[in-house]
């Protein structure tokens, strides 16, 4: 066998290991697929914990502020889901309204946000007409300010308790109507 120079050495392994290196830093074996997204509907693509939200109308006012212990993006689902979320809302008429649940499910258009489990709302939280609506699931239409369930409601005021099933609520007009098996007590004060 003849003896090759050391140049010749050198080009005939650069011919060989060449294609070898480019193959494995480009290319994917036959075998080898990138993950497929649409297989992980839950993936999560961003969080925040302890998250505050605030959001203000054209003319700079405060219309609605969120807390929540955890917010998770999943962009599959193209909304926020939320741990506790903590929401506040401020009407042009100035009443504010609060309200508290287990979780929360906000799309990314903002359009609609479903609130689950241990829901309560309090209008004129820490006055003396303070007025507190409990039920397990709620739907709040921001734009429109209404809210509205098909679930069981309990409505507490100073003087009364009012229930039934089935609600929607204009915030902005403070017009609640419950939908069927409606049922209450007022106390008149003397």
């Amino acid at each position: 066998m003849p003896e090759l120079s050391s140049k010749a050495r050198i080009i005939l392994a650069a011919f060989i290991l060449i294609p070898v290196l480019l193959y494995w830093g480009f290319g994917t074996s036959p075998v080898e697929q990138a993950p497929s997204r649409s297989n992980l509907p839950d993936q999560v693509d961003y969080f925040i914990d302890n998250a505050k939200i605030q959001e203000w109308d054209t003319d700079g006012q405060l219309i609605r502020k969120v807390e929540t212990k955890k917010l998770e993006h999943k962009p599959h689902k193209e909304a926020n889901f939320l741990d506790a979320p903590i929401s506040t809302q401020f009407q042009k008429n100035g009443n504010i309204s609060l309200l508290t649940a287990a979780k929360g499910v906000v799309l990314d258009d903002n359009s609609k946000t479903d609130f689950v489990g241990d829901i309560e709302i309090y209008s004129n939280k820490g006055q003396p007409n303070e007025t507190i609506m409990r039920t397990e699931k709620l739907s709040v239409f921001h734009k429109q300010s209404i809210a509205e369930t098909d679930q069981p409601v309990t409505i507490e005021s100073t003087n009364s308790l009012m229930q039934g099933t089935g609600m929607d609520i204009n915030f902005n007009d403070q017009i609640l109507n419950l939908h069927s098996r409606v049922k209450g007590t007022h106390n008149n004060a003397k």
